[in-house]
């Protein structure tokens, strides 16, 4: 059904990515050629994001195998699971024996994986959007490997449109210059969002600046120094480091309660399964991290996404 050729990850347009001559080669994130022949039938997911990403395109019905995480839509819950999310804890054994036609890996997690399932002759294919491009073109992908081209194409169209609403409202309310932020990935150790990353660019979309910018690291690791020079107009984090976070525990840290966004009680978490995965509800993210950011913005935001809130101590 599929065979792919190639490998080593290259810098290159995404437009270059995939092949104009034909619409059924695919060069993925480690520049491997995929030749698309009968859609997947079996597939196996390695990624909650890329889960959800085929449960959109309505591809799910083909799912025979995901990892542990893969929670949403609840027909996810159902799916056999092969292992957690990293490396170690996948089973090559459960993988095989799923029968798959095609395995959905992360390229900066799953390489020596995808190298093993190569020698099998287990149809692979190498993804994992870092931004908003990104994602529209492997759902273009997914579509096309599934033979559910249309309902990539629509999904991407609604999402587009959303992504392009969500910025005409920022574009009217942002206040110049830009309110600051720090977002705060794990407490302990303290990490966050540097500028290459896809949080960054969710942030970016918000109109905020990020106080994070000399690092060519995704989510580097800092010190609470750097968040309190940066003195950010507003913080946010996921919902749960492992345990829920609490907002009241940040003024408390040494040295915290002089940053402004203490001081004004403007921390805020975000739904971390929304905004932690590169996947179709993303964009509800950003419209959380909006109502977050001028509050003023909740009406029109409710009625793009319904469900979005932004909690507040």
């Amino acid at each position: 059904m599929f065979a792919a050729s190639g490998c080593g990850r290259a810098s290159q347009p995404i437009a270059s990515r995939v092949q104009p001559e034909t619409q059924h080669v695919i060069v993925d994130r480690l520049d491997r050629t995929i030749r698309v022949g009968e859609p997947a039938r079996r597939i196996i997911s390695l990624s909650p994001a890329t889960t959800e990403l085929l449960y959109a395109i309505g591809a799910g019905s083909s799912l025979v195998g995901a990892t542990t995480h893969s929670d949403f839509p609840s027909a996810a819950l159902e799916l056999p699971r092969v292992g957690g999310g990293t490396l170690e804890s996948i089973s090559v054994e459960a993988i095989i024996a799923a029968q798959p036609d095609l395995v959905l890996c992360k390229w900066d997690r799953h390489q020596p994986l995808l190298e093993s399932l190569d020698r099998l002759h287990i149809s692979t294919l190498a993804i994992g959007p870092k931004n908003l491009d990104e994602l529209f073109e492997e759902a273009d992908w997914l579509g096309r490997l599934t033979g559910h081209v249309s309902e990539a194409e629509t999904l991407v169209a609604t999402m587009q449109t959303k992504h392009q609403s969500l910025r005409r409202i920022v574009e009217r309310v942002r206040p110049e210059p830009s309110l600051s932020v720090f977002y705060e990935v794990w407490d302990e150790p303290l990490m966050t969002a540097g500028p290459d990353s896809f949080i960054a660019e969710l942030l970016l979309l918000a109109g905020l600046q990020n106080i994070i910018t000399d690092t060519d690291i995704a989510y580097p690791r800092i010190n609470a120094e750097t968040v309190i020079r940066g003195n950010p107009d507003l913080i946010l984090a996921p919902t749960s480091h492992l345990k829920r976070v609490d907002i009241e525990s940040f003024g408390a840290r040494p040295g915290w309660g002089a940053i402004n966004a203490v001081n004004e009680h403007r921390i805020y978490v975000i739904s971390g399964d929304l905004i932690s995965r590169c996947g179709p509800r993303v964009l509800d993210a950003v419209a959380e991290i909006i109502v977050a950011a001028y509050p003023n913005t909740a009406a029109e935001i409710a009625e793009l996404t319904p469900d979005v809130v932004a909690e507040t101590p």
